[in-house]
């Protein structure tokens, strides 16, 4: 054998493997962070596509509206938002409101991803919180307003809290505690 390649093994020996579980965990993050980006805007223009008197020229020109648009968060008896621009007026649902966080969460969740993705530590502990923290405003808006989304939205936070548990996955993250074995008690 040569010199080189044993330099060439021990360099592939010392790479560490990331399982096909890890690498999916990693791609579904990043598939919700995209979802939890879109949400928000999306219900904006399902509900803009639902009043009866809107058209999309109404956005046009594109420009002079978005200098002018403006969201607005109002406290009646209900929270809600309603966005004015030059050429009209949305009031939207009152489940629509708490919908604002998600983008935020997302575009936290999209470095996450790549930290998890590494294979930091970290990566996985914050993807976790992000997780309980999705949930968590989710399961209030269900119970407060009770929107369609929040079932979509419910299951995958959920999956993504249980797929970040997985052994496969946990054990890539924290490899030391999978090997530490509880003392057996003697008795």
């Amino acid at each position: 054998m040569t010199i080189q390649a044993v330099q060439n093994d021990n360099a592939t020996q010392s790479q560490p493997v990331r399982s096909w579980l890890v690498s999916l965990v990693g791609f579904l993050l990043v598939a919700e962070a995209i979802f939890l980006i879109v949400l928000f805007p999306a219900l904006i223009l399902l509900r803009l596509w639902q009043l009866p008197d809107f058209s999309p020229s109404q956005l046009l020109p594109l420009q002079q509206t978005l200098q002018t648009f403006r969201l607005q968060l109002i406290t009646t008896p209900e929270l809600a938002l309603q966005a004015r621009w030059a050429t009209g007026e949305l009031q939207l649902l009152p489940g629509h409101a708490p919908a604002l966080i998600y983008p935020f969460l997302g575009v936290t969740l999209l470095p996450v991803s790549l930290f998890f993705w590494r294979g930091k530590r970290y990566g996985w502990t914050l993807a976790v919180l992000i997780q309980g923290a999705s949930l968590a405003i989710a399961l209030a808006t269900y119970f407060r307003y009770e929107p369609f989304y929040t079932y979509l939205l419910l299951f995958v936070c959920a999956m993504m809290a249980f797929s970040l548990n997985f052994h496969g996955v946990k054990t890539a993250f924290f490899p030391l505690e999978a090997v530490i074995k509880e003392p057996e008690l003697e008795g």
